[in-house]
């Protein structure tokens, strides 16, 4: 059997974001978005088996083997820690496994510009951090609450399903609860984190009904909520928001999400002119009282032109996060030209 360790060191040497295991092909490597095939034999049924269980406790493989599928996370000294879905395809086990660095990137290495850090200087409300998958959404978080942790005592409690980055207390407190051993349910966790003492909160993702209920909930309480949404735009964060619930609460929830919402980052990974890998590109989104009358309003449509005008002080659009990109040499005219042309899934 192949030595996880020794596959997993090769792919953080290739710079890999992840690796997928499956039968009848050798490990194959994610690196910049592309697929690459290791130099490992092609696995069988029962090696693909072992060596994806040689990564879960016997608990978690006792999980797999009711639910059949898992999530789990693990970490290896001077590597990085490791998150991994591992589920069925066509009768045999497959996994994913995502590599999460050991050290929190800080901010501006991310390449956000310094507006991002008056998000954080918030003490109530929503940030919102969207964007496809695989597109370092969780790294951003990470990332600011270590900025939050660096700068400022607070109680975080982090949620999260499972846990990939692991921070350590510096002027902060923070606890880390990992869905499965320290809590039943991401919802379950929000429902009590009230009475936790919590100054932040951070939600590793809004993607239910409930959820984004007690999301607005904790906000309109007092703390400050960190989290991620699978949308192509704010705009699409937004409406998709309120358009979750039936039709007779959606005035309720705009005008919860009004009162709500402070910021909300949208960000891609784009190539990078000279070919080695790819940069953040985002869209940065202030909240001010013109938006925030809109969102009241429930209107979408009006929603999107006025995030169309650019005029919110304080702002980025990701076409002129994209032109800066372009003019400093970083990006070619092929992905300025690609934002043009909406090929980056409409983000504007």
């Amino acid at each position: 059997m192949i030595p996880i360790k020794e596959l997993l060191e090769l792919a953080t040497t290739k710079r890999a974001s992840d690796v997928l295991i499956g039968v009848n092909l050798p490990p194959l490597f994610k690196v910049d978005g592309e697929i690459i095939r290791s130099e490992f034999r092609p696995l069988g049924v029962e090696e693909c088996q072992n060596l994806i269980f040689s990564m879960l406790t016997p608990k978690k493989v006792e999980e797999f083997v009711k639910k059949k599928e898992v999530d789990s996370s693990f970490g290896l000294n001077n590597l990085g820690r490791f998150r991994l879905n591992v589920h069925y395809q066509r009768g045999s086990v497959a996994c994913a496994v995502k590599i999460v660095p050991n050290l929190i990137p800080d901010l501006e290495n991310l390449g956000f510009p310094g507006i991002v850090k008056e998000f954080l200087k918030q003490k109530f409300g929503l940030v919102l951090i969207t964007g496809p998958q695989g597109n370092g959404k969780s790294t951003t978080i990470a990332s600011m609450i270590e900025e939050i942790n660096l700068t400022r005592p607070s109680h975080i409690i982090t949620i999260e399903n499972p846990i990939e980055f692991t921070h350590k207390n510096k002027k902060s407190m923070i606890e880390q609860r990992e869905v499965g051993p320290d809590t039943d349910s991401s919802l379950e966790a929000l429902r009590h984190v009230r009475r936790q003492a919590c100054d932040v909160i951070m939600l590793d993702e809004m993607s239910d009904l409930e959820t984004i209920e007690e999301v607005l909930k904790a906000a309109e309480l007092g703390q400050l909520i960190l989290s991620t949404m699978h949308a192509s735009s704010s705009a699409d964060a937004i409406e998709r928001i309120i358009e979750i619930f039936p039709e007779a609460k959606r005035n309720q929830i705009a005008f919860q999400l009004s009162i709500a919402l402070q910021g909300i980052i949208c960000q891609q990974l784009i190539p990078r002119k000279d070919g080695k890998g790819r940069v953040l590109a985002c869209e940065i989104i202030l909240i001010d009282k013109a938006l925030r009358g809109l969102i009241k309003t429930g209107d979408i449509d009006e929603v999107k032109k006025y995030l169309d005008s650019g005029g919110m002080k304080g702002s980025i659009s990701m076409r002129k996060f994209i032109e800066d990109l372009f003019r400093k040499g970083i990006v070619g005219e092929d992905s300025l030209r690609k934002k043009t042309e909406r090929e980056y899934d409409e983000i504007s």
